[in-house]
């Protein structure tokens, strides 16, 4: 399930280099904090369970 969400999330970057033309470096960079946040909480689960 957490690799599906992995999955939808590297979609997503995508979509975002399609529709603005960006670079991938520029959408990375955009997007590093939420993805490193979402990472922790993951993390975070993982040792909850």
């Amino acid at each position: 399930m957490a690799w599906l969400r992995l999955i939808i999330f590297y979609s997503y970057v995508k979509i975002n280099i399609y529709k603005t033309g960006q670079t991938y470096s520029n959408v990375w960079a955009q997007s590093r904090k939420s993805f490193i946040i979402y990472i922790k909480r993951w993390f975070d689960c993982k040792i909850a369970d």
